[in-house]
């Protein structure tokens, strides 16, 4: 079986289960997406007698382990319940970050800084695509984000980790 065979009978499974495993599905689409890259660079250490699904789902819970350790949600405290299939459960902090990231972006006037932190913020999209939608230069979404990042730590003292 190749890999190309084993997304399209694997994947929608996959973001499926991981759904219940982070907060929202872009995340869940990226980790699983960061398990078919991996499955491409050690396809040749991939063991035949074994299940596609057994040696994509150890993919993936690596891939969300690494996401986990990247500390996205730093400044916020996510459990991890093992027993429980690995989902996750995020404190009231989560929603006090949402709430103020949806506050001051709602609190913006209409133009390219709130449709970036729009898109960044409350849609998960990586900033290459923002660029692309916008048709922005990809540096210019990049620091619209830093700045908004340096906001935020200054006005609230929190930090947005991505």
């Amino acid at each position: 079986m190749t890999v190309e065979e084993m997304f399209d009978q694997h994947y929608e499974e996959m973001v499926s289960k991981m759904k219940g495993r982070v907060p929202n599905v872009a995340d869940a689409e990226d980790i699983v997406m960061t398990a078919f890259e991996r499955a491409v660079k050690y396809y040749d250490r991939y063991d035949h007698s074994r299940s596609a699904g057994a040696w994509l789902n150890t993919l993936a819970t690596n891939a969300w382990k690494d996401w986990l350790k990247a500390d996205r949600l730093k400044g916020m405290t996510t459990e991890v319940n093992e027993q429980n299939g690995g989902e996750v459960s995020c404190t009231g902090q989560v929603d006090h970050m949402y709430q103020l990231l949806s506050g001051e972006i709602k609190r913006l006037r209409a133009g390219f800084k709130k449709d970036v932190l729009y898109r960044r913020f409350m849609m998960g999209l990586p900033f290459q695509l923002i660029a692309k939608t916008l048709d922005a230069d990809k540096e210019r979404v990049k620091k619209c984000i830093l700045r908004h990042r340096q906001s935020m730590r200054d006005k609230y003292g929190v930090e947005i980790v991505e």
